[in-house]
């Protein structure tokens, strides 16, 4: 847009109350939305950043997919001139649409026919020093026995399995292609799986007959549920205040409410649940079994560091900050999980259903679906459910500290 395009379409936009802008005889809100971002991201590439961050607000309150349509049409435009298809790069959101005109992002491929020609293609290697003077130890063992290692590895520390194996081309070969390998990992897994009803013995022959010894695509297709680490549900949301009927301001008082959802698995088929307003470096090391908040003997120094101010333990305990639920679960081989937990309130026991999902080709079964937010009131026995209206999914972050 020309200097003179910018200037008019602000002249045309500023100052425009909500109500004139509910009764706009030639726009709808949408556009006027979209106005505002294009004006904003003009804004932005000149450096008039306060201007900028004051007119994409007003285009998200009129529009909350503003950002959406203009991506669309934007992109759409440079298909045309280039004849091809960028790629969005998911930081552009939070970065501004300004960069977005200068970023050319292309997405990287990998074709997985390809990788695996090319890890075969390292099963001729050899263990070659890089210190001609050193001795490769790795060379005088039997292939049983590199393998026996990183089953080891793998039992230990899955990751350090990982890290083993793409320390050369050998190795890389005898970790990624090797069907024990895979055998070993899936027995790992699935063998700790809590299934309702013995569903795993039930269908069994049903699992073999469609897997068969594709351990490899089974690990990738068949869901689980993971222990070595805590599923993290971070819930934002802004809460406004009330406008007067006849009031036309744009500013609202409004607070932005965070919460977090905690949740940590047991093979044995418990699990620990909390709700709090507590970042995940505060919970995660408390979260495991037998943790009393009234038996928290860092908290309550840090309780008495303060003046003037009630004990953070008795705060905690009457509010559920730092209150572990513990509960049962089970899932079927579908990957639907149903958790059952007790909670605050003593007649209720708290159901969620899940459904296991992954957040990309690339990190499998790793995020928990909500289906349902459910209680069961014991004295009544009645099921209700609650509302999931600001609730996110689960995303599993693996801790280090946390073993079987």
């Amino acid at each position: 847009m020309s200097r003179l395009d910018i200037e008019k379409l602000e002249s045309e936009l500023q100052g425009l109350t909500i109500k004139e802008i509910n009764d706009h005889p030639t726009k709808s809100r949408e556009e006027i939305a979209f106005d505002l971002f294009v004006l904003a991201s003009e804004k932005e590439q000149v450096g008039q950043l306060n201007d900028a961050a004051d007119y994409y607000w007003k285009a998200f309150k009129l529009d909350d997919k503003v950002d959406l349509k203009y991506r669309e049409k934007y992109f759409a435009a440079i298909e045309m001139e280039e004849g091809k298809q960028p790629m969005l790069n998911t930081k552009d959101r939070v970065m501004g649409v300004g960069n977005l005109k200068r970023r050319s992002v292309k997405p990287l491929e990998l074709n997985r026919g390809r990788l695996i020609e090319l890890l075969d293609s390292y099963s001729v290697c050899e263990f070659v020093a890089a210190d001609e003077e050193k001795p490769v130890y790795l060379q005088n063992l039997p292939y049983e026995v590199i393998e026996s290692i990183m089953e080891l590895l793998m039992v230990w520390d899955t990751p350090t399995w990982v890290d083993f194996s793409v320390s050369c081309k050998k190795l890389a070969f005898i970790g990624f292609r090797d069907r024990n390998i895979w055998s070993k990992l899936s027995q790992l897994v699935y063998e700790k799986q809590v299934y309702r009803d013995n569903d795993e013995q039930k269908f069994k022959y049903l699992i073999k007959s469609q897997w068969g010894i594709n351990h490899y695509q089974m690990l990738n297709m068949r869901p689980f549920l993971k222990y070595r680490g805590v599923y993290i549900s971070k819930v934002s949301y802004m809460k406004e205040g009330a406008r007067s009927e006849n009031s036309n301001s744009w500013n609202l008082p409004y607070r932005i409410i965070t919460y977090y959802r905690y949740y940590r698995f047991y093979p044995d088929g418990t699990c620990l649940k909390i709700v709090t307003v507590l970042e995940p470096k505060k919970v995660i090391p408390k979260l495991h079994k037998g943790y009393k908040v009234s038996e928290d003997v860092e908290l309550m120094r840090e309780d008495a560091r303060e003046d003037d101010v009630k004990s953070p333990v008795d705060n905690f305990s009457n509010r559920s900050w730092l209150r572990i639920f513990g509960g049962t679960f089970h899932m079927t081989l579908q990957g639907e999980v149903e958790t059952n937990c007790d909670g605050p309130v003593e007649k209720y026991r708290f159901i969620d259903k899940f459904t296991i999902g992954s957040t990309g080709k690339y990190h499998r079964h790793n995020k928990l679906q909500w289906v349902d937010l459910g209680f069961y009131d014991t004295v009544n026995r009645t099921h209700s459910s609650l509302s999931r209206e600001n609730e996110k999914d689960f995303v599993f972050s693996r801790v280090k500290s946390y073993s079987y």
